[in-house]
C-alpha cells in the first residue's frame, strides 16, 4: 500500500493510530449504513430540514438552539416546560387572539397610531371625556346640555333653534329687525352709535328732549335765547357780546372796579381801598396787613405755642383780643354749619416704621367690621444682602392701640415683589402677589415641585386648598374682574429676561376648574411694551381696561402708544378701543364722574431730574361716539408722577398724585370738567405710591415710604392719614367750642 498511488485493498487493515482522510467513501462503519446515517441525523451546526414525523428530546437540560427554528408541526412539552423562560401554555391562555371575542382587562398603551377597521366600544373615558357625550362633526345628534363656544362658530348648513339665541327669538327676529332697504315703522327706542342720513329726516316729537327746529339755536339767524345755558368748555366770541349782567354783576361796574384797582398791578401790589374776594383765595407768598381781620389785630397775637400756653405772662394782655376773637369764630361756625359734608384736610394717624416699601394695599374683608388690614410690599433687596427673598408686611388696623398693629398672617413670602393686591369677585376673596425675575420658586417653597415655570406670581383664595401659580414676565400691576362666565385676571408684564426685551405681551387669565382644584389659564395676550400699570372700570354695563406702556428697551424710548380696551361679552376677550400718545407712562386711572368716564395718564421719565414738569393728561369719553375725545380735556402741571389714585368721598371726586419731588398732591373736581389743586399736600421722602380707603364713612390715605428718610439705614416712615370731615355732620362745626367767659 503506497502513500500516493490509487489502489484497491481487499484485505483487512487495522490502523493502530489516528487516520486523517480528505475524502472517504464507505458503505458501512461499525455495521452502520453510512447513507442512512448521514440523511437521518441532526447535526450540531449548519442549516438542516428535519422531515421525521416526530422528534423527542428527553435530555434533562432541555434543548438549546442558537439559531432560528422553524417547526411545521406541533411542539409538545412536559407540564411546566418553557421556551425562553415563557410558559407557552399560560401565554396562550392570556394572549389576544385574532378573530376571537375577548375581554381585555389590562392597561394598554399604543405608542403608534391605532387603526380600527370595525366597531369600537369604550365604556370608560377617552382623555377624560365620555365619547358617547361628545358632539360629532358628521353625525346627527340631539344636544341636551349647555354648550359654550369660546371661538367663532361656522355652520355650513342651516341652524334650527327652538329656544332663544342670546335671549332673542330668532324665528320672529326677521319681522322685527330694522332692514337696510325696506320701508318700515320703528316703534321702539333705538340708539345709533354713528349714523349718516343722506336724505331728509322728519321727527314728529323730540330729539334728546328737544323740539326741532323750535328749541335749536340756528347758525346765521337772529334768535332770542331765553333759557339758561352753561358752557362746559371754552367759549370764543368772534364778534361783540351785549349783555346787561354777568354772574349778577353789572359789567360797567365790574369794568370800573377792575380798571381802578388792578390796572396798576404792574407797578404796585399795594391796595389802599377795600377789596372783597368772593371765592377761595390762594396767596403764594407773604401778606402784610396794616388793618384788622374780622376786627382782630393779628400783629398783636404772639406765636401759637405762646398764645396757647395758659400760664403765659402776656396772656392777660390779650383778653380784649379774645373777647373779639371768640364771637368771630362762633360766627364763622354758624355760617358754615349748613355746608354739606366734605373732606377738610388729612391728619397723620400713625407713622409705621418700615424697611423700604414699594407699594401698599388696603384690605377690608367685611366693610362693616371694626377692623381692616394693610399689606406693604417690600423693596427688593432692601437690606442690601443680595437676597431676593423677602416677605410682605401685614397690619391689622382699627382694633387697638396703636391704630395699626403687625399681623403675621399677612406676611407672605415674595421674590423681588412689585405688587400685592386684594380683590373680591363674585363674593369670593383673592390675594394676588406679583414676583419678578427668574428663580421665584426658590423663595416660594410652598409651591409644588412640578410648577413648570421659573418666574411665577401667586393667587390664593378660599375657593381652593392649594395656591395657584401663573407664569409672568416682569409683572408690575394687575386687575381682577368677573363676568357671568367666570373670573378673569389681567397682568401687566414689563420685561422678558429670556429675550432681554420689554416688548413682551401682557396676559389675560381665566380661572378654570381642574378636577377638585382651580387654576388660572391664559386666554388672551395684549401687545404691550414695558407695561407698567393697568386699571379697569365698568360704566353703563361696559367694562374698560387701560394699559400704561412705559419704556421700549429695544429702541430705548418712552414715546409710546398706551391703550384702552373694551370687553367683548360675545367673544369673551378685550378689543382695542383707542390708543393714546404717552411719554414714559407709569400709571393710568379709569374713573367715572356723574355718569361720564375719564382716563388719566401719569408720566415720568426716570432719567429726568426731579422738578421737571411731566403733566398728568386727562381725556373725556364721548358716549355718543363710543370713544374718548381726541382733544385733551386737562393737563395737571406736576413734576413727573409715580402714581395717580382716583377716589370719591361725600359727593366730591379727587385725584391723589405722588410726584417726583416726594410730595403727595391732591386735586379736587371743580365741577366744570376740570380738577383744581387742593391746598393740601404731604411732603415725604421718596414716596412712590398712594392708596385711599373709605371704611364706614371714614376716609384713610396710605403713603408707603420707598426710600430712607435719612442717609443712614434703609428705614422710613410709612404714613397712615385720616380725613377730617367738615360739614353739617362734621365734628366741631355744630357747636361753639370758643365761648367768652
Amino acid at each position: 500500500m503506497t502513500t500516493r498511488a490509487k489502489q484497491m485493498i481487499t484485505g483487512r487493515i487495522v490502523f493502530d493510530g489516528d487516520v486523517n482522510m480528505v475524502n472517504l467513501q464507505v458503505d458501512r462503519i461499525n455495521g452502520v449504513d453510512m447513507h442512512d446515517f448521514l440523511h437521518n441525523t441532526m447535526l450540531t451546526s449548519g442549516s438542516q430540514t428535519v422531515t421525521a414525523p416526530q422528534v423527542v428530546f428527553s435530555h434533562p437540560d432541555g434543548l438549546a438552539v442558537e439559531g432560528d427554528v422553524h417547526i411545521e408541526g406541533d411542539v409538545v412539552m412536559k407540564p411546566g416546560g418553557t421556551i425562553n423562560s415563557v410558559d407557552v401554555s399560560e401565554l396562550y391562555e392570556d394572549m389576544v387572539h385574532q378573530g376571537w371575542h375577548e375581554d381585555i382587562t389590562g392597561h394598554k398603551t399604543f405608542a403608534n397610531n391605532l387603526v380600527i377597521q370595525s366597531d369600537f366600544t369604550i365604556k370608560g373615558l377617552i382623555n377624560g371625556i365620555n365619547i358617547s357625550h361628545a358632539v360629532l362633526r358628521h353625525t346627527k345628534q340631539d344636544i341636551q346640555t349647555h354648550v359654550t363656544f369660546d371661538g367663532d362658530l361656522e355652520v355650513d348648513g342651516s341652524i334650527t333653534v327652538t329656544g332663544l339665541v342670546d335671549g332673542v327669538d330668532v324665528s320672529s327676529l326677521a319681522s322685527r329687525v330694522v332692514t337696510l332697504s325696506t320701508d318700515q315703522e320703528i316703534t321702539g327706542d333705538v340708539r345709533f352709535r354713528d349714523i349718516e342720513i343722506t336724505g331728509s329726516l322728519t321727527v314728529d316729537h323730540t330729539v334728546n328732549g328737544l323740539k326741532i327746529p323750535e328749541d335749536l339755536v340756528l347758525v346765521g339767524e337772529s334768535q332770542t335765547v331765553s333759557g339758561k345755558k352753561t358752557f362746559a368748555g371754552d367759549v370764543t366770541i368772534q364778534k361783540n357780546l351785549e349783555t346787561r349782567k354777568l354772574h349778577g354783576m353789572s359789567l360797567e361796574h365790574l369794568y370800573s372796579v377792575v380798571h381802578k384797582h388792578f390796572s396798576r398791578l404792574a407797578k404796585s401790589n399795594t391796595f389802599t381801598e377795600r377789596v372783597t374776594f368772593g371765592g377761595d383765595t390762594f396767596i403764594h407768598g407773604n401778606v402784610t396787613l396794616y388793618g384788622q381781620v374780622e376786627g382782630l389785630d393779628l400783629s398783636a397775637i404772639p406765636p401759637l405755642p405762646d398764645f396757647c400756653n395758659t400760664s403765659h405772662s402776656q396772656l392777660g394782655s390779650f383778653s380784649d383780643q379774645l373777647q373779639t376773637l371768640c364771637p368771630v369764630v362762633n360766627k364763622l361756625i354758624d355760617r358754615t354749619s349748613d355746608l354739606p359734608q366734605h373732606i377738610g384736610y388729612f391728619n397723620i394717624l400713625q407713622n409705621i416704621q418700615t424697611p423700604g416699601v414699594v407699594k401698599g394695599a388696603f384690605f377690608q374683608p367685611d366693610p362693616e367690621a371694626d377692623y381692616w388690614f394693610i399689606v406693604l410690599t417690600p423693596v427688593p433687596n432692601a437690606d442690601g444682602d443680595g437676597n431676593p427673598c423677602t416677605a410682605s408686611l401685614g397690619y391689622m388696623c382699627g382694633a387697638g392701640k396703636p391704630y395699626c398693629q403687625p399681623y403675621s398672617d399677612l406676611s407672605l413670602p415674595t421674590h423681588n415683589p412689585s405688587s400685592i393686591e386684594f380683590y373680591t369677585v363674585h363674593d369670593m376673596p383673592y390675594i394676588i402677589w406679583l414676583n419678578t425675575g427668574s428663580g421665584t420658586r426658590a423663595c416660594l417653597d410652598f409651591l409644588p415641585p412640578s410648577t413648570p415655570h421659573d418666574e411665577v406670581s401667586v393667587i390664593i383664595s378660599p375657593i381652593t386648598d392649594n395656591p395657584m401659580a401663573i407664569p409672568t414676565k416682569g409683572a408690575m400691576d394687575l386687575v381682577m374682574f368677573g363676568t357671568e362666565r367666570g373670573v378673569y385676571l389681567v397682568v401687566a408684564n414689563s420685561y422678558d429676561e429670556e429675550t432681554q426685551s420689554s416688548i413682551t405681551p401682557s396676559v389675560v387669565f381665566k380661572m378654570i376648574r381642574q378636577g377638585d382644584e382651580f387654576t388660572f389659564t391664559w386666554v388672551q395676550i395684549l401687545p404691550t411694551v414695558g407695561a407698567q400699570a393697568v386699571d379697569i372700570v365698568t360704566v353703563n354695563n361696559a367694562t374698560y381696561l387701560c394699559v400704561a406702556n412705559h419704556h421700549d428697551s429695544d429702541a430705548d424710548t418712552g414715546h409710546l402708544m398706551s391703550q384702552v380696551y373694551v370687553w367683548d361679552d360675545v367673544r369673551q376677550q378685550f378689543s382695542l378701543l383707542q390708543e393714546f400718545s404717552t411719554r414714559y407712562a407709569v400709571d393710568c386711572d379709569l374713573f367715572e364722574i356723574k355718569g361720564r368716564m375719564y382716563v388719566a395718564w401719569a408720566q415720568h421719565n426716570p432719567s429726568e431730574p426731579p422738578g421737571i414738569v411731566e403733566p398728568i393728561i386727562i381725556y373725556r369719553f364721548d358716549s355718543f361716539a363710543g370713544r374718548f375725545e381726541d382733544v385733551i380735556l386737562q393737563q395737571l402741571q406736576v413734576p413727573g408722577a409715580y402714581d395717580v389714585e382716583f377716589f370719591s368721598a361725600y359727593g366730591n371726586w379727587y385725584l391723589a398724585i405722588v410726584v417726583s419731588d416726594g410730595r403727595v398732591r391732591l386735586f379736587k373736581w371743580a365741577g366744570i370738567n376740570a380738577f383744581a389743586q387742593d391746598p393740601f399736600y404731604l411732603d415725604l421722602q421718596g414716596a412712590q405710591d398712594v392708596e385711599v380707603l373709605t371704611h364706614r364713612g371714614e376716609v384713610f390715605m396710605l403713603v408707603p415710604a420707598y426710600l430712607s428718610s435719612d442717609s443712614g439705614d434703609n428705614t422710613a416712615d410709612t404714613i397712615l392719614l385720616k380725613a377730617y370731615i367738615e360739614g353739617t355732620a362734621g365734628p366741631g362745626l355744630n357747636s361753639h367750642p370758643c365761648e367768652v367767659p
